[in-house]
């Protein structure tokens, strides 16, 4: 029933939108890249989770896929209706042409485990694409796939002309639970069977009555959006409040059942979050508990003014600083005035390399709840799930990944967090690729690759590639170590984090992050890192 409403919500805004471009979704659906509307509409028709979004892309590169976008891509829509009172849309296209014009219909089914996205030529009803392919053995009412003549489900039931018949009427009259009610009524569910039945006790009524009410609201298009104890309905019925925006109900009322990938996924969230915050406040607790470093140098530059002054085995000297307030200034009673002032720089200029290290790495953290709390927001907003698995490892490509052009025809893609470092190494990196990271520091990953052939990258581009590695590490060393080897010698580590991983086979070069490396290889052991 509601499907009615959101075709009529649908149907006032897509009409005339073009389409850029189609993607694939995790879990199955499509996201249409629309020109002509500041939206792009995310049709998500996986087994767990179905829902209609229009709004903003979600975050991260999803893979444009053939033949959707080349049969899509330049199109317009042209309308946009419900198949009946059935839960399946159907989005109108023609894609225009110097030659001809094609008329297409892209039909989103909405049935549960049964969900699918069927696309079909308009001229003789032939499916040109599938999210879903059905053969024969898995069902015999119907076939889906590409080249077939599509079928329509079989009618779920009597449809709203045939609500005021006597037959109808009758069953709807004597039944006393939703179960006798929407078996016989197409487009009603469970919950609207409910609705049917607690309005009609609630008004003195029989269910067949009332039911008529959503029969007529169909026939007139003449819609109330309604969300009541059992959940969004067409027209106002039983206790509730208007809906402003259907289409941000859609998604509960379209899911099959509670969609367990999704809560799986923000209890993993919150706990990734929590555990980075823990980080997060340690790092900011050992950062206040720093010494002063000013106070250091002040001791130093005291010391040596007044060298010549303390006597070897002092333990302790006060002198007045520039201002001349008193400061008694600890030594050690081997070393003359002027080694303990040196002694005192080193220390401070340690703490001030250790606070850089340790604001380095809050920002990270900090950044690291920015991008999980995004990502939570995202999936409830759209329902969808990251999940690298959803994509085959052999079609995982550069999506949303731009990489860095070296010379000779060199490329390099350069991780920029834990997660995206673990799609760098395990989705774009092939055998045969390098691998460089700074050695026992958080980084980036990088990922070199030549042109087919090209064996073993030239010493000017692998130093390079190693600057780019050092530049994000977490270091403060005016030369880095930075690890490389072939990608089929990494491997994630058990039970790690994202980003955590061990590699074998590695040679060392050592550069500068501004761009002076020495070029100087040796040859290591396996090592172990934190990559986060």
């Amino acid at each position: 029933m509601f499907f009615a409403v959101v075709a009529e919500r649908l149907g006032s805004v897509l009409p005339g939108a073009g389409c850029r471009g189609v993607s694939l979704l995790p879990g199955g659906g499509l996201m249409l890249d629309l020109s002509g509307r500041p939206f792009s509409l995310l049709i998500h028709a996986g087994t767990e989770h179905q829902s209609i979004v229009p709004g903003a892309p979600p975050t991260g590169g999803y893979r444009r896929d053939e033949p959707w976008d080349s049969l899509l891509s330049g199109s317009r829509i042209t309308s946009v209706m419900q198949h009946g009172c059935d839960r399946i849309l159907l989005f109108g296209f023609v894609k225009e042409r110097a030659y001809r014009s094609t008329r297409m219909t892209l039909r989103f089914e909405a049935a549960g485990r049964n969900s699918n996205m069927v696309l079909t030529r308009d001229s003789d009803d032939r499916i040109l694409a599938c999210t879903r392919t059905v053969t024969g053995r898995m069902s015999s009412y119907r076939t889906i796939a590409p080249g077939s003549p599509y079928k329509a489900p079989p009618p779920s039931g009597r449809p709203p002309s045939e609500w005021g018949s006597p037959e109808v009427q009758g069953i709807l009259s004597r039944a006393g639970s939703a179960g006798e009610i929407y078996p016989v009524l197409e487009g009603v569910g469970p919950a609207t069977a409910s609705a049917i039945l607690a309005e009609a006790a609630a008004s003195g009524s029989d269910p067949g009555k009332t039911a008529l009410v959503l029969a007529e609201a169909l026939e007139t298009r003449r819609f109330e959006p309604w969300s009541g104890p059992w959940g969004p309905l067409p027209v106002r019925m039983g206790p509730g409040e208007p809906l402003d925006d259907p289409l941000s109900a859609f998604a509960p009322v379209l899911s099959s059942g509670s969609d367990s990938r999704l809560r799986a996924f923000l209890a993993r969230n919150e706990s990734a979050r929590e555990e980075a915050m823990g980080r997060l406040t340690e790092v900011r607790a050992l950062l206040e508990s720093l010494p002063g470093s000013d106070t250091l140098r002040l001791w130093g530059g005291m010391l040596l003014a007044a060298a010549s002054e303390i006597p070897r085995g002092a333990a302790s000297v006060t002198l007045n600083d520039w201002d001349g307030n008193p400061h008694t200034i600890p030594l050690r009673a081997s070393r003359s005035a002027v080694e303990n002032a040196e002694r005192l720089f080193r220390k401070a200029g340690n703490i001030d390399s250790e606070a850089a290290a340790l604001k380095k790495r809050a920002e990270a953290l900090a950044a690291r709840c920015g991008i999980l709390a995004r990502e939570a927001e995202e999936a409830v907003r759209t329902g969808i799930v990251p999940d690298d698995r959803a994509v085959p490892r052999h079609e995982r490509g550069e999506a949303g990944q731009e990489p860095v052009e070296l010379s000779d025809g060199w490329l390099c893609w350069i991780g920029r967090n834990s997660r995206n470092n673990e799609e760098v190494t395990f989705r774009i990196g092939r055998r045969g690729d390098w691998w460089l990271h700074a050695r026992g520091v958080p980084g980036p990953h990088v990922v070199l690759r030549g042109r087919p052939g090209s064996g073993n990258p030239p010493a000017a581009v692998l130093r390079r590639a190693a600057e780019l590695a050092a530049e994000g590490a977490a270091c403060t060393s005016e030369i880095v170590p930075v690890d490389w080897t072939q990608v089929q010698h990494v491997r994630r580590m058990k039970g790690g984090r994202p980003g955590e991983v061990t590699y074998t086979r590695e040679r060392t070069i050592f550069v500068c992050p501004g761009g002076d490396g020495r070029g100087k290889r040796i040859r290591g052991r396996g090592r172990t890192y934190d990559a986060r």
